[in-house]
């Protein structure tokens, strides 16, 4: 008896995944093409459905189209919504095409690039983020700008110093509150 209650317990818990495995098997590349058009629908349903097609779909297929719609889709809206969802593939890709970002017209464009290097922080970008910070003028895009510095600067200094004092990372939220925030939120 007990051994019944756990193969069907072992048959319940592994079907899920297999049908999750499947349903990413499906997806074509000409379907997730499809779905990146689709990406900028004035219907919620179509938009909400075409992003969970291409999210569903294997990074091999994935990955590329994505690339492909952020650099060079006609619809604005496009791409910004691709570089959101490939900011949600772990590709080696995605941090060169964020870089790239910084220098785009596109204030949505910008902001996701400044979300993405604040919660994976590269001292190299630093400099690229403190020169966005004379330029930079939009007060939605700012605040993700300031919040990405803050974790790129903390980053660098401790790799320019060694591995930081305890009281460093009290020292740089202190600085941060004084002088980087004043500054996001200037008027």
């Amino acid at each position: 008896m007990r051994a019944l209650a756990l193969a069907l317990l072992f048959a319940v818990l592994s079907t899920p995944s297999a049908r999750l495995q499947s349903s990413r098997d499906s997806v074509t590349a000409e379907q997730v093409r499809a779905a990146i058009d689709k990406l900028g629908s004035l219907e919620f349903p179509v938009r909400t459905g075409a992003a969970r097609t291409v999210r569903r779909a294997e990074a091999a297929v994935a990955v590329p189209a994505l690339l492909a719609a952020v650099e060079r889709h006609g619809d604005e809206y496009v791409r910004f919504r691709a570089l959101v969802i490939l900011s949600g593939f772990n590709d080696p890709r995605t941090a060169a095409v964020m870089r790239k970002a910084l220098a785009e017209r596109n204030d949505r464009m910008r902001t996701v690039a400044y979300a993405y290097f604040e919660h994976h922080p590269d001292p190299s970008v630093a400099p690229l983020l403190l020169e966005a910070l004379d330029r930079e003028e939009s007060e939605f895009v700012r605040p993700a700008l300031t919040r990405a510095l803050r974790e790129s600067d903390a980053i660098a200094i401790a790799y320019a110093h060694g591995k930081p004092s305890p009281g460093y990372w009290l020292w740089s939220r202190s600085l941060c509150f004084l002088i980087i925030w004043p500054l996001a939120h200037r008027c």
